[in-house]
C-alpha cells in the first residue's frame, strides 16, 4: 500500500483519489480472498485478467489514457470501446516484450518477469472479453461503474512483475 501511495504522489494524484483507491483496494483484497462462484466470480476474474493486461501496457508504454478510458466508462459502449482500443495494441506490446527478452542487456530475473508479463498478455482471451460484456450488459450502471473502477485500480497497483517490467523498459528508453 505504501508503494502505491508513493506512486500516486509521484504521479501527482490528489489525496481524495488516494483515499478512494485505498477503499477500493481493501474491497478488492476482500474479493480476492473469497471463493467466488458463478457469474459474479467469472466477472471479477475477467476484470482481474484485463487489469493485469492494462498494468503491463502501462509498464511498457506508460499509456495511462488506456486505463482511464476503461476506468471512467459509465456506459457499456464506452467500456467496450476502451477495451477494444487497449487490446488493439496487444501485438505491438507482445513484440516489444519479445524484443526485450532477446536483449543481452536484460538479466535472468528481468527475463523471468518479462516472460510472466508475456504470459499474462496472451492469457487474456475472448472468453474474458465476452464475460465482461455479457455480465455488465445484464447489470445496472452502478455495477459497470464498480467493475470499471475496479479494473482501473488494479491496473494502477503494480505487482512485483509489472514493477520489474517497468524498470526494464525505463532503462531501455534511457531512463532510470
Amino acid at each position: 500500500m505504501q508503494y502505491v501511495n508513493k506512486k500516486c504522489s509521484a504521479l501527482h494524484i490528489e489525496k481524495p483519489f488516494i483515499l478512494a483507491w485505498e477503499a477500493f483496494y481493501r474491497m478488492s483484497s476482500e474479493l480476492s480472498g473469497q471463493v467466488q462462484e458463478g457469474a459474479e466470480g467469472r466477472l471479477f476474474e475477467a476484470a482481474k485478467a484485463l487489469s493485469q493486461y492494462l498494468s503491463i501496457l502501462l509498464a511498457v508504454e506508460y499509456d495511462i489514457d488506456a486505463i482511464d478510458r476503461i476506468a471512467k466508462a459509465r456506459r457499456l459502449e464506452d467500456f467496450a470501446e476502451g477495451v477494444y482500443n487497449a487490446l488493439r495494441r496487444r501485438e505491438n506490446l507482445v513484440q516489444k516484450i519479445e524484443d526485450a527478452l532477446r536483449s543481452d542487456k536484460v538479466t535472468d530475473e528481468e527475463k523471468d518477469a518479462l516472460s510472466k508479463a508475456l504470459g499474462a498478455i496472451k492469457r487474456f482471451s475472448s472468453f474474458e472479453a465476452d464475460t465482461l460484456v455479457e455480465q455488465l450488459r445484464s447489470g445496472n450502471g452502478a455495477r459497470l461503474k464498480l467493475v470499471a473502477s475496479y479494473i482501473g485500480i488494479r491496473a494502477l497497483a503494480f505487482t512485483s512483475t509489472e514493477h520489474r517490467v517497468r524498470e526494464v523498459f525505463d532503462r531501455m528508453r534511457g531512463g532510470r
